[in-house]
């Protein structure tokens, strides 16, 4: 816990960074591995079996709010989409890393 705890601050903090110098690919791939680790850490499960997939499962369904999959699952989608077909607007990402930030401090809250 104490590691991914530190991985996740560090890694939030680089997402501001990337944001300012509109770096899609650095900030996703981020946004990505956050996620990994946050929710591997929460289901007891390594990071790297994490995808979007783990969203619909109904042990996660039974866990987390509603509204807190839905955030998730669209940060699963906007990852997916700057991986495969990149399109980002300057701005963009800086507004997203307080949502992210939420959700994942959501996700740290559950038991």
């Amino acid at each position: 816990r104490l590691r991914v705890a530190a991985l996740v601050r560090d890694s939030l903090n680089e997402l501001d960074s990337f944001a300012s110098v509109n770096n899609t690919e650095e900030y996703f791939a981020t946004t990505f591995r956050i996620l990994q680790e946050q929710l591997g850490e929460r289901l007891d499960r390594p990071a790297a079996s994490i995808t979007e997939a783990v969203l619909d499962e109904p042990s996660v369904s039974q866990l987390f709010p509603a509204d807190l999959i839905v955030e998730l699952r669209q940060f699963f989608t906007l990852c997916n989409q700057a991986r495969y077909a990149p399109d980002s607007k300057p701005g963009a990402l800086a507004q997203l890393v307080p949502r992210i930030r939420s959700a994942i401090a959501q996700l740290q809250e559950l038991p």
